[in-house]
């Protein structure tokens, strides 16, 4: 991992300001991006790096872009604090961009079918319009009701809220508002450390959520007589309704423990089934997964994976937080929740030559999942013999079904050596190198 700095610096002659970049190598940062999928709150991470530098940068800091070694970036979130802990080694601190929409105070606002697009971008304003990219799934849905007067982060809290939205700020520049991918990605079990830990949350039994009507009052008397003027500015009224949801999983023997989601004055009839359909899913199923994987920018936050707790044993859920490792490889420490068990069935894939077989490989998959296998050469040594095969195909693929699947791949002799000789079958080309009598070539 490395950092690329951009800094400043003033021309001693006009004065004018000139920009400087370059790259620079780190200890390893502490990096741990998360999301809250429930809508409840507005996560905005923050990292630490320590800048290894030849000297003190010549200039003011400007910016600081975290990337991989393959020069893939990880992170582009502006620079909250610097300071030199040696005269060589430069602690920085970045921040999401949302941490930059605590300071602005929104007014008060009613919205009457209102666009999103409108909507969010009162929240960012002009200064901050450049650093962030709305779906367009969302542009156009409206948002009805009122907010009272907020930060613009917690106004945006309130607005993905009700759209079922989220936020994206890793392995990108600017801040992606998104809605939820209820497409699982597989997390293979080969990229899988260990044995990932499972555990039961406590169950939720229910959802309460309050909606909210609006209507103008006819005249500032009738407002003023409503029970709930108190909250809203002349001349809107509010009629309440209160939605409530049982968890149809949980067992008769869990202790009452009711989610209420009430004073979201966005919350209406038209938009309250969306919302506790999706609180369900999130609130319902308790079961959280924690496991280690390989994790080069595959996963982030809010993402949808399948994934193994044993071989035979996989579950689907949401990444809530992902805790970054920086080696050869990245690896991340996923939290999963809101998981599920699903159903899974072996693949088996049979290797054979001349009607015997030569080589197995097993594997579990999810239950309608589309797969491409590589296929590997399949090296053997028998009496003293050594025989190299090729699979006459470069992929297994297929859709996993209920029961599984057995496949057959037959293959070719490619290579044998006995009696100190090598005796080539299946090569295109094959070059000795030299006295040593090594040789090399291409298996086709």
């Amino acid at each position: 991992m490395y950092v690329n700095l951009t800094w400043t610096t003033a021309d001693p002659t006009t004065g004018e300001i000139e920009w400087h970049d370059a790259p620079y190598q780190i200890k390893s940062p502490s990096f741990s991006p998360q999301v809250d999928l429930s809508g409840n709150s507005m996560p905005a991470g923050e990292y630490t790096v320590d800048v290894i530098l030849p000297e003190p940068l010549p200039g003011g800091l400007a910016a600081c872009n975290l990337y991989d070694a393959l020069d893939q970036l990880w992170c582009a979130w502006p620079i909250r604090t610097a300071q030199y802990i040696t005269e060589t080694c430069l602690r920085i601190t970045c921040a999401s961009w949302l941490r930059r929409l605590e300071h602005r105070e929104l007014e008060a606002v009613m919205y009457t079918g209102e666009t999103a697009e409108n909507a969010v971008a009162t929240c960012f304003g002009q200064a901050y319009a450049s650093h962030y990219t709305l779906d367009d799934a969302l542009k156009n849905r409206t948002i009805t009701g009122y907010c009272p007067a907020q930060t613009a982060r917690d106004r945006l809290t309130w607005l993905l809220f009700v759209l079922g939205a989220y936020t994206q700020d890793v392995y990108r520049d600017d801040v992606l508002i998104t809605t939820v991918d209820d497409t699982a990605t597989l997390i293979p079990l080969d990229k899988t450390f260990s044995r990932p830990s499972e555990e039961q949350a406590d169950w939720v039994t229910g959802l309460k959520i309050t909606t909210y009507t609006f209507r103008q009052a006819a005249s500032e008397e009738e407002w003023q007589a409503d029970d709930s003027s108190y909250m809203f500015p002349l001349p809107w009224l509010a009629t309440e309704q209160v939605v409530e949801l049982a968890n149809p999983l949980a067992p008769s023997t869990a202790q009452p423990h009711v989610v209420e989601m009430d004073g979201i004055y966005l919350i209406n009839p038209n938009n309250v089934s969306d919302i506790a359909a999706r609180l369900a899913k999130y609130w319902f199923n308790p079961a959280e997964v924690t496991l280690d994987c390989i994790n080069n920018r595959a996963y982030r936050p809010g993402d949808m994976v399948t994934a193994y707790v044993t071989p035979e044993h996989l579950v689907t859920g949401y990444i809530e937080q992902a805790n970054f490792r920086f080696g050869v490889q990245a690896r991340s420490t996923l939290k999963l929740v809101g998981t599920e068990a699903i159903d899974g069935a072996k693949l088996v894939i049979s290797y054979t030559y001349q009607g015997g077989v030569i080589g197995r490989q097993t594997y579990y998959l999810p239950v309608g999942v589309a797969f491409s296998i590589s296929n590997n050469y399949i090296d053997r040594i028998y009496q003293d013999r050594r025989y190299i095969y090729r699979p006459q195909s470069d992929t297994v693929t297929g859709t996993m079904v209920d029961g599984g699947l057995n496949i057959d791949q037959p293959c070719d002799l490619a290579l044998e050596y006995r009696d100190e000789r090598l005796y080539v079958y299946s090569v295109d080309s094959i070059v000795k190198q030299g006295d040593s009598g090594t040789y090399t070539g291409v298996i086709s």
